[in-house]
């Protein structure tokens, strides 16, 4: 799980009031959130939250775990009345895909400047490689679908998703 929590550590920009595209949150833990309404100026935050793990013992050699881990990233809308939410949510989901999918060495994400979405910095070795988490892990990678909870007019919007850590094979 620590492995994993490092991965998002060069998300975290140096402190509130500098986030930007490439380092977006501002709080990044492996806390639950202390309330559902974080502090505006702890926003945007990212939440790494471990849930259960299947185990898988029919081979001889190895036990084959496979660790589930919520995440949740929180996006404070200042101007709600003229913020479309996705904008403030979609560039954090994909922070955490692009951390979740980069290799060893590699930049973690860069601003396209045609389109203003995060890309990975080096597609070509960013595509078919497993996310060893620094050779602790098999593969990490994001499953399943990503709720978003945003409603118009209001300031707070969150998304959680899924991440699976596979170990033992």
């Amino acid at each position: 799980m620590q492995a994993l929590f490092n991965q998002f550590l060069p998300l975290q920009c140096p402190g509130v009031g500098l986030a930007t595209q490439v380092q977006p949150f501002v709080t990044i833990s492996r806390i639950d959130p202390p309330d559902p309404n974080v502090p505006s100026e702890m926003q945007p935050a990212l939440f790494i939250l471990s849930d259960n793990e299947d185990v898988d013992q029919t081979t001889w050699d190895q036990t084959r775990y496979q660790m589930k881990v919520r995440f949740v990233v929180m996006g404070w809308i200042s101007d709600a009345a003229n913020t479309i939410p996705d904008t403030v949510l979609n560039p954090l989901v994909d922070a955490v895909d692009y951390a979740v999918k980069s290799v060893p060495g590699m930049t973690i994400l860069n601003i396209d400047p045609t389109t203003g979405f995060a890309v990975p910095a080096n597609p070509i070795s960013a595509h078919g490689l497993p996310q060893t988490l620094g050779g602790y892990v098999v593969n990490a990678y994001l499953r399943g679908p990503i709720r978003k909870f945003a409603r118009r007019l209001a300031q707070q919007t969150w998304a959680a998703g899924q991440i699976i850590v596979v170990t033992g094979e």
